[in-house]
C-alpha cells in the first residue's frame, strides 16, 4: 500500500466519488417519489431519516471499497458536488415529471374512490337487517330441531 497516492489516482477517485454522489441524488428522488405515494405527512420525517441512514451506509461501504475506508475531505466535497449536480441540475426535470405524475395518480385514485365508495357502503347499510334476519332463521331452525329431535 502506497503512503501517497498519485495525482491520477486521486483524480480518478474524485470522479468516481462525484458519480457516486450523483447516484445518491437519484436514489433520493426515487425515495422521495415512493414517500410521496405511500407516506402520510406525519411520517415523511421517518422516510427522510431512513434515506439518510441508507445513504450513510452506502457512503461508508463506498469509501471502504474504493479507498480502503479512508475518508478524505476532498472526497466528501466530491460526494456533495455529485449530489448537488443531480439535485440542482439533472434532477429538476425528473422531479417536475414525478410531481405531475403524482397529481395524475392522486386525481385518478380520488375518482376511483368516489366511484367505488357507494358500492362498498351499500352492503354496510344492509348488514344490520341481514344479521337480524339470520338470527331469526337460526332461532327458528333451533326451535324446529328441538321439536323434531
Amino acid at each position: 500500500m502506497a503512503y501517497l497516492q498519485s495525482l491520477s489516482a486521486q483524480a480518478s477517485l474524485c470522479f468516481r466519488t462525484v458519480g457516486f454522489g450523483f447516484l445518491l441524488g437519484v436514489l433520493y428522488d426515487f425515495v422521495r417519489l415512493v414517500r410521496a405515494l405511500l407516506a402520510r405527512k406525519s411520517r415523511r420525517f421517518c422516510w427522510d431519516v431512513g434515506y439518510a441512514l441508507l445513504a450513510a451506509v452506502c457512503t461508508f461501504l463506498f469509501f471502504l471499497t474504493v479507498d480502503g475506508g479512508r475518508v478524505r475531505v476532498f472526497l466528501l466535497g466530491a460526494l456533495t458536488v455529485g449530489f448537488l449536480v443531480w439535485l440542482l441540475g439533472a434532477g429538476k426535470p425528473f422531479r417536475r415529471g414525478t410531481d405531475r405524475l403524482l397529481i395524475v395518480v392522486r386525481r385518478f385514485s380520488a375518482s376511483v374512490r368516489t366511484a367505488v365508495r357507494p358500492i362498498i357502503l351499500i352492503p354496510k347499510k344492509y348488514t344490520i337487517q341481514i344479521r337480524f334476519r339470520a338470527k331469526k332463521v337460526i332461532k327458528k331452525c333451533k326451535y324446529l330441531l328441538h321439536l323434531h329431535g
